[in-house]
């Protein structure tokens, strides 16, 4: 599983957190094939089948979220708890069509 966080308090940051079940035995040949990929990644960059894979995938996951009663009250109470606006979900599908292959390459390579 991949998971991006952020956090504003006590100090803003954003993680990149990758996990994984697997026999213990295979532990550190897993830990190689996730390192190897992201020096690939920092490498070449992104493709643009990947980016639109993401694109897709992130807007079904939209959908399904904003059906469920479980998700608005969890998304409600964080972002009260957080004092952030109540709105930025709905903003989400206008945020996926901002994505340029061109910048996330940018970041890819810095």
């Amino acid at each position: 599983m991949i998971q991006v966080t952020k956090a504003k308090d006590p100090l803003g940051f954003y993680a990149l957190v990758i996990s994984f079940d697997c026999d213990p035995k295979r532990k550190d040949s897993l830990i190689l094939a996730v390192r190897e990929e992201l020096h690939k990644l920092q490498k070449e960059g992104v493709i643009q089948e990947e980016l639109d894979k993401f694109i897709s995938e992130e807007s079904r996951k939209y959908e399904l979220q904003a059906k469920s009663n479980q998700f608005w009250l969890s998304y409600l109470k964080g972002q009260w708890d957080k004092k952030e606006s109540l709105d930025q979900f709905l903003k989400y599908p206008h945020l996926l069509k901002t994505i340029h292959l061109k910048e996330i390459n940018k970041y890819c390579h810095s």
